[in-house]
């Protein structure tokens, strides 16, 4: 699961993103890039976790905006984890404003 720092930010702010629980570490089955999925579509942000990391900051799109989840894209398909086929990749519900 991940989380923010501001569940409402605007349009082109900066959030930072943090693995949850605290304490958690990204490996190598997760580390990937992190993107914006709205009901538009999904946008890269260019931001990625690697692999030990528990925060990164995310420059959110600047033309963006209402009910987003940020979302963590693995480099490797969760399902090749050992993880059921409902598998899901971690994500933060957000609202960003215009």
């Amino acid at each position: 699961m991940l989380t923010t720092d501001d569940p409402r930010p605007h349009a082109g702010d900066t959030v930072a993103v943090s693995i949850a629980p605290s304490g958690c570490l990204v490996d190598d089955q997760w580390a990937g890039e992190l993107m914006v999925r709205t009901a538009g579509g999904d946008t890269t942000t260019g931001t990625r976790f690697e692999t030990g990391e528990t925060t990164v900051s995310v420059a959110l799109p600047a033309r963006v905006s209402g009910a987003a989840m940020l979302i963590l894209v693995p480099d490797l398909d969760c399902e090749g984890g050992g993880a059921t086929a409902d598998c899901h990749y971690p994500y933060a519900e957000i609202e960003i404003l215009p």
